[in-house]
């Protein structure tokens, strides 16, 4: 059977088809309405939940539509925002405007980031990261300087 037949368009078949599944394709698609003029109706679906199941399950995606849609917490997504030291420290600074304990243990794996979150989320030593920013001597440098 040709699917294709069913739809008057290709762009309508990829979104029926993995609307569900992959959670960059329904933020593209989110994006694509935003563009449209159809943010209201998607952060009023987003409260309602029509899209959290499927981008709870990518910490980019999830912290961009906590950020961009909800403006807000995504409470559902941040064990999976926290596997990443980049999307936890995203999440920390622009969406909760303040400390992200759960994605700690993630941003203290990179040093520019557990930098940045010593000295910008923190605004102050970032114990558990210190093995990892000693291992880039300028940032190691600078880091002891602001806070000793």
């Amino acid at each position: 059977m040709n699917l294709y037949k069913l739809y008057t368009g290709t762009d309508e078949l990829l979104y029926e088809n993995q609307q569900h599944t992959n959670p960059i394709i329904v933020w593209e698609n989110i994006m694509a309405g935003r563009r449209k003029g159809y943010l209201g109706d998607i952060q009023q679906e987003a409260r309602d939940g029509r899209y959290k199941d499927v981008l709870k399950k990518d910490a980019r995606v999830a912290t961009l539509f906590a950020r961009d849609i909800l403006h807000g917490r995504f409470l559902e997504a941040e064990e999976q925002i926290a596997t990443s030291a980049r999307w936890s420290y995203i999440y920390a600074s622009t969406v909760l405007e303040g400390r992200f304990e759960l994605g700690e243990k993630a941003i203290a794996t990179n040093a520019r980031f557990a930098f940045s979150y010593a000295a910008h989320i923190l605004k102050e030593r970032f114990w558990m990261a210190e093995d990892t920013i000693k291992q880039d001597p300028k940032l190691w440098a600078t880091y002891i300087e602001k806070f000793e």
